[in-house]
């Protein structure tokens, strides 16, 4: 396999960013990778309030974009296929989960760790149970993990 990249500068931080990548394999494949990010200011505060990213590989852009105003990031695929996030400004812990045709998905969390406590997915509920030692360790959640209907 051969690698190259090119390098540039990230628009708004100024550090060094890899903005395309190319991978040729020994049977004359090859895979470009080209990576883009564009800041914009939408309420003229000076500080940017949407951020697009988009990675084309082989010419198929996913497109990603925060809006830090309405604390939203929406993913697009190639083929047009969405997921929307909403998440709390504070902790920017996910809220909610959006993808069109299925229900909402959303998520509470145990104020002291940060983990999460509660998923609602439409009309079913999971409840995970945690304790502190549990939380502290980083331990699976599963022997009392309840299912709701």
């Amino acid at each position: 396999m051969e690698y190259a990249f090119k390098y540039g500068l990230d628009p708004l931080y100024k550090y060094q960013v890899v903005t395309g990548m190319w991978e040729d394999t020994p049977a004359g494949l090859q895979r470009v990778t080209l990576r883009a990010k564009t800041y914009q200011d939408t309420d003229s505060d000076q500080i940017p309030d949407r951020i697009a990213e988009t990675v084309k590989v082989n010419n198929k852009a996913t497109a990603l974009v925060t809006d830090t105003l309405a604390s939203t990031r929406t993913l697009t695929s190639p083929v047009g296929r969405t997921v929307t996030t909403l998440y709390d400004p504070d902790t920017l812990l996910t809220n909610t989960l959006s993808i069109p045709g299925l229900f909402d998905t959303a998520y509470g969390y145990d104020t002291k760790y940060n983990t999460p406590q509660k998923l609602d997915k439409g009309i079913r509920c999971k409840l995970a149970c945690h304790t502190k030692k549990e939380a502290r360790y980083g331990k699976k959640h599963t022997q009392r993990t309840q299912w709701g209907f």
